[in-house]
């Protein structure tokens, strides 16, 4: 009850700053809704994109049970009841992306372009098999602008041309898209710069680096004839310079190059959909030119490299979903030291990861009950090369680390299985109750596999710590049910969930028992904990849900309330970087032509953290935004708002550890929360 107290209490002191400012938020605009899916045992939380976010991951606190990890202005990694990472399958524009750095520094929403970015979908509850290949922590999509038909044979022109402004960290933002089309065929075409300077905290310290430049960039052709579809997408990245002070290195550069080729036809009284993707990325990240390193010896450059190439088949009717999908993804990463020409460490050496999985989905109605059987087989292979290190023939500890594993049986198999059943029963009064039972499985990421030299390239953990990697690692388990209710009237809705997952082999660092090990991981790293990636078990459960009145024509009340608690079954401890107990409260208000929102975002403590990772507990806090748009002509409309309101002093637990030294911030304290910032946007559609 304390920290529920504790959220209660940060609801009550900031509910008199919400009345004062009408706020905004339609169910078709900006505060996020809950839909029935294609299917329909299916919720979908659906959330609008917000202009002002450099990373659109920041839009997934508004939706109940979501969260994100955040490493950087622009590394934001999709959390969901307290799973993030590879377990939750993120896919843009129904691509499935896989980052090319060890640190996921490019993380999957990193590649969704905010112009052409419409919204965020979830699955509420447990993720539907047909969602993803790993969709053991839940399933996100993001809804992308493609070029689209119009109803005239006569070419029609439209577009978008966009510039915003952020006070805080002097924000800027130009963007612009271009539609050309017929009722036959379309071609987009769409460019997104963004670029920034450090950040400035509440207290006024300033959290470097920060600062960052992103490019985005690409275009969009379609053509249709009789009952099919056929199109073609493509996405450059450029990233220079960019912050990430929980990481122990800094991007340098991002250049990434996305294919996607897709076709939707008409095909025995169903529709086949089919798309074929190509990422080729390259990745640079270093810990001396954004921030202080005064060891020339310490510099350090790592440069990653990968290729993935993915497909999805998949045909469906009214009861059926039938589908094969995949992907082979290839990762190279070498560490160097400009100031020594010798210094080189093979980190991960032409690592193949592979899976092929079929999958199908049947859906029956008897009376008025609804029940969906779901089941996909996955195989999964990984392997890697020879590894090398320029001190191997000097140093006995690191030569041993070398023989072992180029030695070792590095080639992995795993045929793993996911089951789930969704029984959605009649609807009684308004109400309706969905119960979700299932059985997912999820293979060990590379860098927990063949991560053989003590490092932190760990998929953006950002505990601090020095971590070994595991060949023989087992998949995990996760045995979920899932009860959710929804509650709907004309003027009212509630939508909420009580959840409960066992993972057996759950994939967490354990204290390493290798002393020489140990020593040198102290030595080159200056680390006094080296974890060794390993199977253990842990438990999930928690309650989130959403609620939604309509208070007359004009106004609205929504709310969202999210609990998760995660900890180990095997020992006592507690799950690393989990959300507090958090909500938040939101007052709108749409006159004519405009609309402005309010939101009070509150968070309880967080205690219960992991001793293993030496995670910190953080304290309570509230904080205030107001957000809005105003349509100046038809054409014309401006997007504006104050971040943190009342320049609110906090620290957000999923923020992790500033890694920088001679910083204002000191090192291994929290990333504070940033000062009061005001921010504009202007739009011309045309």
């Amino acid at each position: 009850m304390k920290t529920l107290n504790q959220l209660t209490k940060s609801l009550v002191m900031a509910f008199p700053l919400v009345l004062l400012t009408p706020y905004n938020a339609t169910a078709d605009d900006i505060e996020q809704i809950v839909v029935l899916g294609e299917r329909t045992t299916e919720r979908i939380a659906v959330v609008e994109t917000e202009v002002q976010h450099a990373d659109i991951s920041d839009n997934l606190r508004l939706i109940a049970g979501a969260n994100v990890n955040k490493n950087g202005s622009l590394t934001g990694i999709v959390q969901y009841r307290g799973l993030y990472g590879d377990r939750v399958a993120t896919q843009v524009g129904g691509q499935h992306i896989i980052g090319a750095g060890p640190n996921a520094m490019d993380t999957p929403l990193s590649y969704s372009p905010a112009i052409i970015t419409d919204s965020i979908t979830m699955q509420r509850g447990i993720a539907s098999v047909t969602s993803g290949i790993e969709s053991l922590g839940g399933s996100i999509n993001t809804t992308l602008k493609q070029a689209h038909f119009s109803e005239t044979t006569h070419a029609l022109l439209s577009g978008d041309v966009r510039i915003g402004y952020q006070e805080n960290g002097e924000s800027k933002n130009t963007a612009g898209l271009i539609n050309l089309s017929t009722n036959k065929a379309a071609l987009m075409a769409y460019i997104d710069t963004r670029m920034a300077e450090h950040l400035t905290a509440a207290d006024g310290r300033v959290i470097t680096p920060t600062g960052y430049t992103k490019t985005q960039s690409g275009f969009s052709g379609a053509v249709r004839f009789n009952d099919a579809t056929l199109g073609v997408n493509y996405h450059y990245n450029d990233t220079h310079e960019a912050g990430t002070p929980s990481l122990p290195m800094d991007i340098d550069f991002i250049y990434t190059h996305r294919t996607q080729l897709y076709g939707k036809h008409a095909l025995a009284k169903g529709e086949l959909s089919w798309q074929l993707g190509f990422i080729d990325a390259d990745h640079k990240m270093d810990n001396f030119q954004q921030r202080m390193n005064m060891m020339p010896t310490m510099h350090r450059s790592n440069h990653a490299q990968s290729e993935t190439t993915s497909f999805t088949i998949d045909w469906k009717n009214n009861a059926w979903t039938l589908g094969f999908d995949g992907y082979q993804s290839t990762h190279d990463a070498t560490i160097t030291n400009p100031n020594n020409m010798m210094f080189n460490i093979a980190n991960f050496n032409n690592i193949k990861d592979k899976k092929i999985s079929l999958f199908g989905e049947y859906q029956q109605h008897y009376l008025a009950h609804t029940v969906t059987l779901g089941a996909r087989v996955k195989r999964i292979s990984a392997k890697a090369d020879n590894v090398s290190h320029h001190m191997a023939m000097m140093n006995p500890t690191i030569k041993e680390l070398v023989t072992s594993f180029n030695q070792g049986d590095r080639h992995q198999n795993d045929t793993n299985t996911d089951l789930t059943l969704d029984w959605l029963l009649p609807k009684i009064h308004n109400t309706q109750l969905l119960i979700s039972i299932a059985q997912k499985q999820r293979a060990p990421s590379y860098q927990e596999r063949y991560l053989w030299l003590p490092m932190e390239a760990t998929a953006g953990l950002a505990d601090g710590n020095t971590y070994l990697g595991n060949v023989n690692l087992e998949s995990e388990t996760a045995n979920q049910i899932n009860i959710g209710t929804t509650y709907q009237t004309d003027n009212f809705m509630f939508v909420g969930d009580i959840f409960y997952t066992r993972i057996n082999d759950y994939i967490q660092g354990m204290p390493n028992m290798n002393m020489p090990v140990n020593m040198l991981a102290k030595m080159m790293m200056n680390s006094d904990t080296v974890l060794q990636f390993s199977n253990v078990d842990a438990q999930l459960s928690g309650f989130d849900g959403q609620l939604v009145y309509q208070l007359g024509e004009y106004w609205q009340l929504s709310t969202t309330v999210s609990y998760v608690r995660g900890k180990r079954k095997d020992i006592d401890d507690n799950l690393y970087r989990v959300a507090p107990l958090n909500g938040h409260l939101a007052l709108s208000y749409q006159g004519d032509g405009w609309q402005v929102t309010t939101r009070l975002h509150a968070f309880a403590s967080q205690d219960n953290v992991a001793t293993l990772n030496h995670e910190k507990s953080t304290a309570g806090y509230g904080y205030i935004d107001i957000v809005g748009d105003y349509q100046l002509a038809n054409q014309l409309s401006l997007n504006f708002g104050v971040k943190n309101l009342t320049n609110r002093e906090y620290q957000d637990h999923l923020s992790a550890y500033n890694r920088v030294n001679g910083s204002d911030i000191s090192p291994m304290s929290r990333i504070p929360s940033t000062e009061r910032s005001v921010w504009l946007t202007a739009t011309l559609s045309f």
